[in-house]
């Protein structure tokens, strides 16, 4: 069918934004941590379209979920990091907050 290649294009396009909003709000909280208030809403938002999205692309084109299984996981990781006060960062925001002498 053309249709599935379609969707699994669009759910990658979307998991893509997902991932960007996520590392650019993890990154927000890392420099400020005021505002894991303002960004928790969103987080929680976003944290359950990631999965919806992961369920939808592993249906619709399981190698290309597999092939984004890291980059699902750092979304997770820095939107968790957002909603909740742990020390539990992706390896991306780890390696900023090095950057930044942290």
């Amino acid at each position: 069918m053309k249709i599935q290649p379609i969707l699994a294009d669009e759910l990658k396009h979307e998991l893509d934004a997902i991932d960007s909003r996520a590392f650019k709000m993890a990154s927000s909280v890392l420099y400020d941590p005021a505002m894991r208030t303002d960004l928790a809403q969103e987080a929680d938002r976003l944290s359950r379209r990631l999965v919806e999205v992961q369920k939808q692309l592993e249906r619709e084109d399981p190698g290309a979920c597999d092939r984004r299984r890291s980059q699902i996981s750092e979304a997770t990781l820095d939107l968790t990091y957002v909603r909740l006060d742990i020390p539990l960062l992706s390896l991306r925001l780890g390696q900023m907050k090095r950057t930044m002498g942290g």
